[in-house]
């Protein structure tokens, strides 16, 4: 690929490296001249230097109709940006897809550094929340639509060559413009390139670094979804189970009379009474004793909900071969919004239900009304291989890692899409490594957190913390371990309750967890020690 620029040096990822240069750095060349830079597959359409506290995002704020999720922070929530270069581009990826992309460039204080945040769902929206929480921070970063049509819709992706775009393509195009802007901008290249990743980006970072090892230096990864073809029958098998019949659904007090009878079996598991599962694989509990007694109408589970709630403590299975498809969700994580739509009209968890009607059956005008996932027949259709192509479950991360990349796992333990396959994938990544994995890939499970921070598919952003839930910023230790060669073996989360801290956890490299010391307050990570179970635990 060709760029018209007279001089450019990428400097990216260098071993060991060692630098006396100030820290910041800010831009040496207009940001407007950087709308003249064109590459033989594809240009710059803009560039424009937005002054502090003045960027206004074009962007709804209203959901669109087969839209995943709402859409926009309000205009008020990037006063604080630093000023700014915004480019914007294009590039053709074949004949029949392109992509758009956008790099914010920090005009006076970049950090010498890079790093993409990936998007939520089927990208498209080129969330600005998402740009603006690196830009605060210092970095370079940038975002793609994927060949997406601005919304957070999927429909793109019937175009197989859009399918492409959204696999592995878009990213590793907008990364190499993006590096090759930043060094047209500030006369050079980032220091250091990083994922910062949570969920369904999670897919995207780790796609990148399988096909592209040369791209990043370390990558941060929450909440794993990288194996598509697997998790979407599990959502869809959630939703199936609690919308049987209309007695198997849940709202949100069916959920707090389940949560609280998990509590109620569970909690002291871990020696210390404190509402929370230190690893809920310890835990046996029977849902049927919180079945309804003749006349009991309340506190209780009807008899339908409790079959449901057996179907999700169970892994999903083939139908036919009985073959494990996706491991079960453990107890204290039935906190799962997707299943409190309690109209059997709607599509089920959204995700999968746009996985399944865009890329799996190829039908736009797909009715979930009429329409049930066949768990044999249905599964085939997934594996084609056009179709599982979009896993990213390459195991053998080592040409990565042999560059000095870094690889820093983290789970909720109470994830509602199951948080034992992400510690099956870490295993079989840690074990490909061999014996000196722990050097450049390390797993951390936190108690208590669902599949994403309460910051969801938006990185953490230490300026506007999520104002309820656990939330916690993992890139001062990815670069800390990969800048400064300082590994984390542990690390305190802060829980939010309208936005004051009211709990702090410490968090253990797996398989070491958080035991309590035995005095000393149980909401602060003081109070408890990294230590490996003493027993097996049972799952």
């Amino acid at each position: 690929m060709k760029c018209t620029l007279a001089v450019i040096v990428v400097v990216t990822g260098v071993l060991g490296l060692r630098t006396s240069e100030p820290l910041q750095a800010q831009a040496r060349r207009a940001c407007t001249d950087l709308s003249s830079i064109k590459w033989d597959n594809g240009r710059v359409t803009s560039a424009r230097l937005v002054a502090a506290g003045r960027f206004e995002p074009a962007w709804a704020t209203q959901s669109l109709p087969g839209e995943t999720r709402p859409r926009a922070l309000s205009p008020e929530a990037f006063a604080d940006l630093p000023a700014f270069c915004q480019v914007m581009g294009e590039g053709e990826t074949s004949k029949e897809s392109r992509i758009r992309f956008q790099v914010w460039l920090p005009e006076t204080t970049w950090n010498r550094r890079y790093r993409a945040d990936g998007f939520a769902f089927f990208g498209g929206t080129m969330d600005p929340a998402v740009l603006a929480a690196a830009v605060r921070e210092g970095y370079a970063t940038a975002t793609t639509d994927a060949g997406g049509d601005g919304t957070a819709r999927a429909n793109f992706l019937v175009n197989p060559e859009s399918l492409k775009d959204w696999n592995y393509r878009a990213w590793h195009e907008t990364t190499v413009k993006a590096k090759t802007l930043i060094a047209s901008y500030y006369g050079s290249g980032p220091l250091f390139s990083y994922w910062n990743l949570t969920g369904g980006n999670t897919r995207q970072g780790l796609k990148n670094i399988a096909l592209y090892p040369e791209d990043y230096d370390a990558m941060a990864a929450g909440g794993l979804s990288n194996y598509v073809t697997r998790l979407t029958f599990a959502q869809m098998a959630a939703w199936q189970a609690t919308h049987d019949t209309p007695d198997s659904y849940f709202d949100a007090r069916a959920l707090q009379v389940l949560n609280a009878g998990v509590l109620a079996a569970c909690d002291m598991n871990d020696g210390v009474k404190d509402a929370l599962l230190h690893d809920p694989r310890d835990c046996h509990f029977d849902p049927q004793v919180l079945t309804c007694r003749e006349g009991q109408q309340t506190d209780c589970l009807k008899p339908a909900q409790v079959v449901a709630v057996q179907k999700l403590y169970a892994p999903v299975r083939h139908s036919r071969t009985g073959e494990r498809l996706y491991p079960e969700l453990l107890p204290g994580g039935e906190w799962n919004g997707a299943l409190l739509n309690p109209s059997p009209e709607l599509p089920p968890a959204d995700y999968a239900a746009n996985f399944f009607k865009y890329v799996v059956f190829r039908d736009p005008n797909l009715d979930w009304r009429t329409r049930r996932i066949n768990y044999d027949a249905d599964v085939a259709l997934a594996d084609r291989p056009e179709v599982s192509a979009v896993n990213a479950i390459e195991a053998d991360l080592r040409p990565f890692i042999r560059r000095g990349g870094k690889l820093l796992f983290y789970n909720g333990w109470n994830d509602n899409l199951s948080p034992l396959y992400p510690i099956e994938f870490y295993r079989r990544v840690a074990e490909t490594t061999g014996a000196d994995a722990g050097k450049s890939v390390r797993m951390f499970m936190i108690p208590g957190m669902g599949h994403n921070p309460a910051n969801g598919n938006r990185p953490y952003d230490r300026f506007n913390p999520p104002p309820n839930g656990y939330s916690f910023d993992p890139m001062p230790l990815l670069t800390r371990w990969r800048e400064a060669g300082q590994p984390p073996d542990q690390f305190a989360v802060d829980h939010r309750t309208n936005g004051k801290v009211d709990r702090q956890l410490l968090v253990c490299e797996y398989p070491q967890r958080a035991e309590y010391r035995g005095t000393g307050d149980p909401m602060q990570s003081a109070s408890y020690q990294c230590r490996l179970a003493e027993r097996p635990a049972a799952r």
